[in-house]
Protein backbone atom coordinates (compact mmCIF):
# COMPACT_ATOMS: atom_id res chain seq x y z
CA UNK A 1 0.00 0.00 0.00
CA UNK A 2 1.40 3.38 -0.95
CA UNK A 3 1.63 6.10 1.64
CA UNK A 4 -0.43 9.16 0.54
CA UNK A 5 2.17 11.48 2.06
CA UNK A 6 5.94 11.37 1.83
CA UNK A 7 6.74 9.41 4.96
CA UNK A 8 8.36 6.16 6.02
CA UNK A 9 5.47 5.03 8.16
CA UNK A 10 1.89 6.21 8.40
CA UNK A 11 -0.65 4.97 10.89
CA UNK A 12 -4.31 5.48 10.12
CA UNK A 13 -6.63 5.11 13.07
CA UNK A 14 -10.30 4.78 12.23
CA UNK A 15 -11.62 5.68 15.63
CA UNK A 16 -14.49 8.07 15.22
CA UNK A 17 -16.98 6.08 17.30
CA UNK A 18 -16.28 3.98 20.39
CA UNK A 19 -17.40 0.33 20.41
CA UNK A 20 -19.78 0.91 23.35
CA UNK A 21 -21.51 3.71 21.48
CA UNK A 22 -21.87 1.58 18.34
CA UNK A 23 -23.31 -1.26 20.41
CA UNK A 24 -25.86 1.06 22.03
CA UNK A 25 -27.08 2.29 18.65
CA UNK A 26 -27.16 -1.24 17.17
CA UNK A 27 -29.10 -2.63 20.13
CA UNK A 28 -31.69 0.14 19.81
CA UNK A 29 -32.03 -0.63 16.11
CA UNK A 30 -32.44 -4.35 16.78
CA UNK A 31 -34.93 -3.72 19.60
CA UNK A 32 -37.14 -1.90 17.12
CA UNK A 33 -36.72 1.52 18.72
CA UNK A 34 -36.31 2.99 15.25
CA UNK A 35 -34.89 2.40 11.84
CA UNK A 36 -31.53 3.66 10.66
CA UNK A 37 -33.05 6.95 9.49
CA UNK A 38 -34.73 7.74 12.81
CA UNK A 39 -31.72 6.70 14.88
CA UNK A 40 -29.44 8.80 12.65
CA UNK A 41 -31.57 11.82 13.59
CA UNK A 42 -31.33 10.96 17.30
CA UNK A 43 -27.60 10.24 17.34
CA UNK A 44 -24.75 12.07 15.56
CA UNK A 45 -24.22 9.20 13.11
CA UNK A 46 -24.90 8.93 9.37
CA UNK A 47 -27.70 6.54 8.46
CA UNK A 48 -25.38 4.37 6.36
CA UNK A 49 -22.98 3.90 9.30
CA UNK A 50 -25.82 2.51 11.40
CA UNK A 51 -26.72 0.04 8.67
CA UNK A 52 -23.07 -0.99 8.39
CA UNK A 53 -22.75 -1.48 12.15
CA UNK A 54 -25.92 -3.59 12.25
CA UNK A 55 -24.64 -5.74 9.40
CA UNK A 56 -21.23 -6.20 11.04
CA UNK A 57 -22.88 -7.02 14.38
CA UNK A 58 -25.14 -9.63 12.79
CA UNK A 59 -22.20 -11.27 11.03
CA UNK A 60 -19.50 -11.07 13.72
CA UNK A 61 -21.13 -10.08 17.01
CA UNK A 62 -19.44 -7.42 19.11
CA UNK A 63 -16.10 -8.12 17.39
CA UNK A 64 -17.63 -6.66 14.23
CA UNK A 65 -17.99 -3.31 16.00
CA UNK A 66 -14.47 -3.20 17.43
CA UNK A 67 -12.27 -0.29 16.46
CA UNK A 68 -9.95 -1.22 13.62
CA UNK A 69 -6.42 0.07 13.31
CA UNK A 70 -4.77 -0.05 9.92
CA UNK A 71 -1.07 0.43 9.37
CA UNK A 72 0.26 1.52 6.02
CA UNK A 73 3.96 1.18 5.42
CA UNK A 74 5.87 2.67 2.55
CA UNK A 75 7.46 -0.13 0.58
Amino acid sequence: MNCPQKCDKLQWVMKKYQTDFKLTVVKRFMAGEGGAKLLARQWPVPEEKIRTWVSHYRLHGIDGLAIQILHALNA
